[in-house]
């Protein structure tokens, strides 16, 4: 079957352009090699790492000025419209929170802030800092998250000596869970009834109530509401390690969004090669382990990460991108070449690709390659999300674009 386009890439960047593309009248086809990065997310979308009560667009157009090759100077244009696009995509499964054009803090599993510029509505509350007395609770079956260390952090941070408290409750299991078996766990009754009844016991004069992102695997809104009621207090998720399960949500509600928009969704199929012709792409070749499987497009979205996902390989000057084999800008990481921590970032995580304003590749002297090829996320060059913190807003505002001009 011949598609209008074709998604290389199931992370979030992917999602986004096949969720956008089916808008503009497009068939679409996702194929997706794994999970991509949504295990490692926090469900917040980040635009810039500045202060919360900041403007992140004026940190972002800063850094436009100064580095002309840095992703959001060709993404700057469909910021807003993207993060719009996102939270109406989201709604019925995940509901987004932000301050107007200023970033929000949020607690993180360490019980320290940090900065966003939208969460999921589980994981911020206006005025959570201030909470006169706060409770921590954790499960002894989740080992990943200490409820005594956040509370701790919390209250060095807030100076406040003992304003938060911590509590771990018991399930009954004879085994440690991840955040996502936690999660289905407590969608029983069962497990559900024991943990609140051990909580409630314990509540105390507590005014707010924080917990890990556990609470339910599609949705938290009916679980915490319900909680909220019995305790007699408003609670708050907190982002996990991974397995995250606010980052799984965040999968889940995007697949359902563009399964019900006839988007094909193809999964564990990885694409090995493209076949090219005189500046336009025309098929991907790719292997579900079983056999090679050939698909024709008119336009593909080329989003398949970097490092980690396997969108580059290679180290030093010896960087690749395997599907395309489109010229890599930047220089990949070699042994001792640069300090492992380094406040100011690393060279080697801008590599990337060049892209013309409409996200088509380009070399070197800014020619186009593939005039139907649009690249997204973590494969564009000029970005280091470590130190800008900018990583899920380049994302989706790519994502975006990618899709409304596929």
């Amino acid at each position: 079957m011949n598609y209008d386009v074709i998604v290389v890439g199931g992370g979030l960047s992917g999602f986004v352009a096949a969720a956008k593309a089916p808008q503009m009248g497009k068939r679409v086809l996702l194929l997706r090699e794994g999970t991509g990065c949504f295990p490692f997310l926090s469900g917040c979308i980040d635009l810039w790492g500045c202060r919360g009560g900041e403007d992140p667009t004026t940190w972002i157009d800063r850094r436009v000025a100064a580095d002309r090759l840095h992703p959001w100077g060709r993404l700057r244009d469909v910021l807003e419209d993207s993060i719009s696009f996102l939270r109406e995509a989201c709604a019925p499964y995940v509901s987004y929170v932000a301050s107007g054009g200023e970033n929000i803090v949020v607690p993180t599993p360490l019980g320290v802030p940090r900065p966003t510029f939208m969460a999921p509505h589980s994981q911020y509350r206006p005025g959570w800092e201030d909470a006169r007395k706060i409770l921590v609770a954790g499960f002894r079956e989740y080992r990943d998250f200490s409820p005594a260390l956040v509370a701790a952090n919390l209250n060095r941070w807030r100076g406040r000596g003992e304003a938060a408290t911590s509590v771990t409750t018991d399930l009954g299991i004879s085994r440690y869970v991840d955040a996502p078996t936690l999660a289905r766990l407590l969608e029983k009754e069962r497990y559900w009834r024991l943990f609140v009844e051990q909580l409630a016991s314990r509540m105390g004069k507590s005014t707010l109530v924080l917990a890990p992102a556990v609470f339910g695997m599609d949705s938290s809104a009916e679980l915490l509401t319900r909680l909220g009621r019995v305790l007699g207090a408003p609670v708050m998720e907190l982002a996990t390690l991974p397995p995250s399960v606010p980052g799984l949500r965040l999968q889940r509600a995007l697949r359902r969004y563009v399964l019900a928009r006839g988007v094909r969704v193809t999964d564990n199929i990885r694409v090995t090669e493209a076949e090219v012709e005189g500046g336009i792409c025309r098929a991907v070749i790719a292997d579900d382990g079983l056999r090679r499987r050939r698909f024709e497009g008119r336009s593909f979205v080329l989003a398949t990460g970097s490092f980690v996902s396997g969108g580059f390989t290679g180290y030093g000057d010896h960087v690749t991108e395997p599907v395309m084999h489109l010229p890599v800008h930047g220089r990949g990481l070699v042994a001792g070449d640069e300090p492992f921590f380094a406040t100011q970032g690393r060279e080697f995580m801008k590599v990337g690709l060049l892209v013309d304003e409409n996200l088509h590749p380009v070399d070197d002297k800014g020619r186009v390659l593939y005039n139907n090829v649009f690249v997204t996320g973590a494969k564009l060059a000029g970005q280091d999300h470590a130190v800008e913190k900018s990583g899920t807003g380049v994302a989706v505002a790519s994502g975006y674009k990618a899709g409304l001009k596929s």
